[in-house]
């Protein structure tokens, strides 16, 4: 009796670490998935990343993308940003402190935010003279989230709200960020705001009609700084590999921070590479004890 305890309690560890893997794995994988023809490349870097490097990564990801069969749509698209404290406020309230997220590009497409009204600005916009805050900041500023078409103050200008997003929770974001507020904003008005700045995040979606295609084609032009396949992230093989990375993963040697959203995702890896030990783990014991009782069972012959 005892030894068909052991072997079904060592399938079912088995079955449930596996059923968890690849639940989570298809859970994170949406959140980066653009389609299998494309891939999302992010670059970080301590220095920050300037616009002259931001049109080398251009070039070649133009050089290395071909024109679709339909000979319509984009073949490529990209977004930057950094971070900085803003100060925010209205006419008739007390100014608040911000995480300020500066933003050029399809920045919103790479982020995909729940919008709980109002809609995203772009850079092709007429007046630019909008911006996007999180549901914090718009409770604390007029009660409510419904903050389409209210106008803040940042500095002394006036500016619309053209939506308020509800950001994803996460233990990174919380730790990061805390209660801070966020507000997106559009380049133009960051220049305004900071001067000419160069950027804490580069992101470009482009063609992947072969393995690992877009990170090398970034990469090759990215000596030294981060490069992250967004959108194979959490396949098993770069998780695997992710696993021959400890303890050296967790070691921080440069002296600048990830986004939280980056944090979030790195987290999820290692969430996956823990599963995928915990079941590599169950599986052997399972195996060991399918052994010993089907040699018992021999034996009773």
């Amino acid at each position: 009796m005892k030894k068909y305890i052991s072997f079904s309690l060592s399938l079912i560890l088995f079955l449930v670490t596996l059923i968890t893997f690849f639940t989570l794995q298809g859970k994170y994988s949406q959140k980066a998935y653009f389609g299998k023809e494309y891939a999302v490349i992010r670059v970080m870097e301590e220095d920050k990343i300037t616009p002259l490097e931001i049109s080398g990564i251009r070039y070649a990801v133009e050089e290395a993308s071909h024109t679709v069969e339909n000979g319509n749509g984009r073949l490529w698209c990209d977004a930057y940003s950094y971070f900085e404290t803003a100060f925010v406020s209205r006419e008739d309230s007390k100014t608040l402190e911000c995480q300020a997220v500066v933003t050029g590009g399809d920045y919103f497409l790479f982020h995909n935010l729940e919008f709980v009204n109002g809609y995203y600005y772009s850079d092709s916009d007429l007046n630019l003279d909008r911006v996007v805050i999180d549901e914090k900041l718009a409770f604390d500023l007029f009660g409510s989230n419904n903050a389409e078409g209210m106008t803040v103050i940042l500095g002394d200008k006036t500016y619309y709200v053209a939506g308020v997003v509800s950001l994803e929770e996460n233990k990174a974001r919380e730790i990061q960020l805390g209660d801070t507020p966020v507000i997106f904003i559009p380049q133009n008005i960051g220049e305004t705001l900071y001067g000419t700045r160069d950027y804490d995040v580069y992101e470009v979606m482009m063609q992947n009609d072969l393995p690992s295609y877009a990170f090398n084609t970034v990469s090759a032009v990215c000596e030294g700084k981060d490069v992250i396949d967004v959108t194979h992230r959490f396949d098993l093989k770069n998780i695997i590999k992710i696993i021959g990375q400890f303890p050296s993963r967790s070691f921080v040697t440069k002296n600048f921070s990830y986004p939280y959203y980056e944090n979030a995702d790195r987290g999820r890896e290692d969430v996956l590479s823990i599963l995928l030990v915990l079941n590599a783990v169950t599986f052997v014991i399972f195996a060991v004890n399918t052994t010993i009782l089907i040699y018992k069972l021999r034996r009773k012959r």
